[in-house]
């Protein structure tokens, strides 16, 4: 059994600062991330997908050419990508969004570790049970936030709006900015007028007291 998916990491993802953040991170396991669950691994790799995708890197070529770039541990992006097309019966420029995400996931698993199959879903590798591999994302400030359902049993995705609310914290913070740089100048402008004020009174003083 490949290494990565003894640690619970079907989409091999290496032991980052990025793989440390994510929900069920228990450790290193030789250069990959390890994982508490096959679940917690999944989610991990959807999550990484997904901000491929937000990125502009939505087809199995310019996926494959991020995430296992040819010369690196090996890597050949092409023969990688090739590889989950097939599985997918798409071409490598094909795009990947959210319909079909999870069959993305599952083929770049079997890419990664050929014992990979899909059942593997719904019972880890070491046979313990896993929770449901929904998908999540990340709210306004960059963590992790598992998905939420709505009343029809659809996950709500944080991430979907995680650009947003980003976009509108900078507004906000540039907004703040400007009403304290205007604060700044309204108080200097103050003190200029009492100070010239004060002097015209003190000029005039000086003169009517000659």
């Amino acid at each position: 059994m490949a290494v990565a998916l003894q640690g619970n990491n079907p989409g091999g993802i290496i032991n980052t600062p990025w793989a440390q953040r994510q929900p069920g991170y228990t450790g290193p396991n030789g250069m990959y991330a390890a994982f508490r669950t096959l679940g917690d691994g999944i989610r991990a790799q959807i999550a990484l997908l997904r901000s491929y995708i937000r990125r502009g890197f939505d087809t199995p070529a310019e996926i494959a050419n991020r995430w296992a770039p040819s010369g690196v541990h090996g890597n050949n992006s092409s023969v990688y990508a090739q590889n989950i097309a097939r599985q997918m019966n798409i071409s490598v420029n094909d795009r990947i969004t959210e319909s079909n995400l999870n069959a993305f996931q599952n083929a770049q698993a079997h890419a990664e570790n050929s014992q990979y199959s899909v059942n593997m879903r719904n019972v880890g590798v070491g046979g313990s049970s896993n929770v449901d591999p929904a998908p999540y994302g990340y709210d306004i400030w960059g963590n992790p936030v598992l998905g939420m359902r709505n009343s029809n049993g659809q996950y709500f995705n944080f991430s979907d709006g995680m650009e947003a609310g980003r976009s509108l914290l900078s507004l906000e913070t540039l907004g703040r900015g400007i009403l304290i740089v205007l604060g700044v100048l309204l108080v200097v402008i103050a003190i200029w007028a009492f100070l010239k004020g004060d002097t015209n009174i003190n000029l005039t003083k000086g003169v009517s007291n000659v």
